[in-house]
């Protein structure tokens, strides 16, 4: 379907909020949401595996602007608009929707991680990612190419976060978890959920022990763990090729600066 073509159809969709004003428009090649008299559009950040230097995905990130004073806004601020349920799991949809369609016309699209709010999550009943699945596919995507990334810290067994856990891999999404090791990190929980990727923030980088820790469990299931640019090299294990995201302040959409900063990481390895 053009791409065109394609917006136009979401618009008159599932996508589209009822007697609201068009959800999607283009400019520039690129595709662009509207809610709340705001301006929505899509940054890709380039996540580098550190062991071969190559990209191995982008990690969406959302910005927005205010259509009535042209004033850039903290995507955060963004999700306190809904005045319900209803159209809180709408924005979150939106906006990874948003996201699917921006990256299909990505040149080096690979594998796409979009974060899922935990509001969200809580308030979907069942069937997780069934309806984002068939929006992706309506994109030309599939929800093997899409890394959902939830919060689970404090998270216990038979927890609803964890059965949407459940439902999202059945679907075939891959998983990235954060919030994951702070306090007593759950080692039946991990290997129940099975992540592909685990999120550290600086936080956790503090103790080189718990770091190692940490690491260990993960290549203990198979996964992979995921930095963000500006976590000190040396705290990191030698051996553990780790992912490497850089921040959203290092891109913008341009794809040679977003290819500057990819190479820039490229550099950065695990210190021995």
């Amino acid at each position: 379907m053009p791409f065109t073509d394609l917006v136009h159809y979401l618009n008159a969709g599932r996508t589209a909020k009822p007697a609201g004003p068009t959800t999607f428009s283009t400019a520039q090649g690129r595709v662009l949401a509207h809610f709340a008299n705001l301006q929505l559009s899509s940054q890709f950040l380039p996540i580098v595996d550190t062991t071969t230097g190559r990209i191995y995905g982008h990690a969406a990130h959302l910005q927005a602007v205010s259509l009535r004073h042209g004033t850039p806004l903290d995507p955060h601020s963004v999700f306190v608009l809904p005045y319900d349920d209803e159209e809180f799991i709408y924005l979150d949809r939106l906006v990874r929707t948003l996201h699917a369609l921006n990256y299909l016309h990505h040149p080096e699209h690979s594998n796409l991680l979009l974060k899922v709010h935990p509001r969200h999550v809580l308030n979907v009943p069942a069937n997780h990612g069934q309806v984002f699945a068939a929006l992706l596919r309506t994109c030309g995507l599939s929800p093997q190419q899409v890394t959902l990334e939830l919060e689970v810290g404090g998270l216990s067994s038979g927890d609803p976060v964890q059965r949407a856990i459940t439902n999202y891999q059945a679907q075939g999404y891959h998983l990235a978890i954060h919030r994951f090791g702070r306090g007593d990190p759950n080692d039946a929980l991990l290997e129940q959920l099975r992540p592909d990727i685990v999120r550290l923030d600086a936080s956790q980088l503090q103790s080189p022990q718990r770091l190692r820790d940490i690491a260990r469990k993960t290549r203990a299931i198979g996964a992979r763990l995921l930095l963000e640019d500006g976590a000190t090299p040396q705290s990191i294990p030698h051996g553990t090729g780790e992912l490497r995201q850089a921040r959203p302040e290092a891109c913008n959409t341009a794809l040679p600066q977003a290819r500057s900063e990819a190479t820039r990481l490229n550099g950065l390895r695990p210190a021995a």
